[in-house]
């Protein structure tokens, strides 16, 4: 199927990343905990076998933050409700003002993954 072989050619692939991954995951003994610096993907649980955010590769790290509202919402849309200094507080903005002032908003900071090392510790007890 010459479609899908087209389609397959244009997907970005991010070999270094997962090998750099697989080393990591190595290193910290087999199992991590992703995050991005800002947040975690604790809700999307429900799609690793364990229902937590134990992850033993690199399938799974991208799975979990590929599933996870609050990283989408981290990485996309973070900035979508603020307004570009220079405007007074006392009167906000509205209409095409909003508009000025969306492409004038602060760009988000740059996004990392920090992989941790798993440990099995009570949900109620956690804070990472």
């Amino acid at each position: 199927d010459e479609a899908g072989e087209g389609a397959s050619a244009s997907r970005p692939k991010f070999e270094g990343l997962i090998c750099e991954m697989e080393t990591l995951i190595e290193e910290l003994g087999g199992s991590v905990f992703p995050k991005l610096n800002w947040s975690c993907p604790r809700d999307a649980t429900w799609i690793n076998a364990g229902e937590n955010t134990k992850c033993l590769s690199p399938g799974e790290v991208c799975l979990l933050l590929k599933s996870s509202d609050l990283i989408v919402h981290d990485l996309c849309h973070a900035f979508d409700c603020c307004v570009g200094t220079g405007l007074d507080s006392d009167n906000p903005p509205t209409g095409e003002l909003v508009e000025q002032s969306r492409s004038t908003s602060p760009k988000p900071p740059r996004a990392y993954l920090a992989l941790r090392k798993w440990y099995d510790i009570k949900p109620s007890m956690e804070f990472r």
